[in-house]
């Protein structure tokens, strides 16, 4: 299940001190449980995916605005 694979991996980030990796995982993970209870869904991996594929779309929705402003090269 990827939400179990992203819970392993924001554990190994706290161990590794990678807090980078930590911070985009704890969105992550918090955006998926959101989403959750907010459909009253369970966790499985099409509400993942989901949720990663808005994320996905809403940063590059940002980079090409910043990139039309002149603020991002």
């Amino acid at each position: 299940m990827l939400f179990e694979k992203i819970e392993n991996e924001l554990k190994n980030a706290y161990k590794n001190k990678d807090s980078f990796l930590k911070d985009v995982l704890s969105v992550l993970k918090s955006n998926i449980q959101y989403e959750a209870k907010k459909s009253g869904k369970e966790i499985e991996d099409e509400l993942v995916i989901d949720v990663i594929s808005k994320a996905v779309r809403k940063s590059n929705e940002v980079m090409d605005l910043y990139t039309k402003r002149g603020e991002m090269k």
